[in-house]
């Protein structure tokens, strides 16, 4: 696979994390890939000529064609894909809770979902992206994304909010609990759960709980531990059960299991856009 990284127009960059192109080697037999669960939302488009079939254990029950432009919200469950030929995609990805600015839905309704850019009532997104798909390279794509977004940038900073402000918190430390999260900003829990749940479609709770299972699993990928429940202790968990049991419920497996099975065709960096962004 090979993945490329740009950078946003300087402007964008409180809101952008970056662009990224990945063309996938011809494929001559049916490739199975799992994705981790991840708050980081984009905006995909997908280019292949044989079709890509995707499932997650919670909306999407059974396999289902991947649209050629999509959202991806946030997602608290692993995804499943297979596919074959040759593939190539466009990714935006935004910093967790930024996509808000530019693109208004109820996003506590579309968690774990694929949001085809088709079927949004937004006629400007639209025409935006028949304009990245029609796109004869890929620095072309590029400045029609600054283009678009540029317009979109809202007039007022509000990269500072107390929402974003709260994200960057549990981001660096995902072991704050909810209760001293609203008190740090003379709020109460309840407020800043109904805010988590409008802006970002899970309530701070899970979001926190997501964060720090994504930091156990960087650790484990990167082989930073002599065993198991160093890496369960590092991140909060009360001992090596804990770590699994919460494992299990984000990919399906023990940690021991993830490990050994680690492969280019299973939970490898190799074989997933979004994993690139853990």
């Amino acid at each position: 696979m090979n993945f490329k990284a740009f950078s946003p127009h300087f402007a964008l960059t409180p809101y952008i994390n970056c662009y990224s192109s990945i063309t996938q080697e011809l494929l001559p037999e049916m490739k199975a890939e799992r994705t981790p669960p991840l708050p980081t939302q984009a905006i995909i488009f997908w280019f292949y000529n044989t079709p890509i079939w995707i499932e997650n254990s919670d909306k999407l029950k059974e396999k289902q064609l991947a649209p050629k432009s999509f959202i991806i919200p946030t997602c608290t469950v692993s995804n499943d894909a297979t596919h074959q030929g040759d593939q190539e995609f466009f990714a935006i990805i935004f910093w967790p809770g930024k996509i808000r600015h530019f693109i208004k839905l109820p996003w506590g309704e579309f968690i774990n979902s694929y949001l085809c850019l088709s079927d949004l009532a937004d006629q400007g997104l639209k025409d935006f992206g028949k304009r990245i798909e029609d796109a004869k390279s890929l620095k072309e794509r590029i400045d029609i994304t600054n283009d678009f977004f540029l317009k979109r940038i809202p007039r007022i900073a509000i990269s500072k909010d107390l929402f974003q402000a709260s994200l960057e918190q549990q981001l660096s430390n995902p072991r704050l609990k909810v209760g001293s999260l609203a008190s740090s900003f003379g709020i109460s829990s309840r407020h800043l759960r109904r805010i988590y749940q409008e802006e970002l479609g899970i309530g701070p709770s899970e979001f926190g709980k997501l964060v720090k299972f994504l930091k156990a699993l960087e650790q484990l990928n990167q082989n930073r531990f002599h065993r198991i429940s160093d890496v369960a202790y590092d991140w909060g968990y009360h001992d090596h059960s804990h770590i699994t049991k919460v494992f299990r419920e984000y990919v399906g497996c023990s940690p021991k299991e993830y490990i050994r099975h680690l492969s280019p065709n299973l939970f490898s960096k190799k074989a997933s856009w979004r994993e690139h962004y853990v």
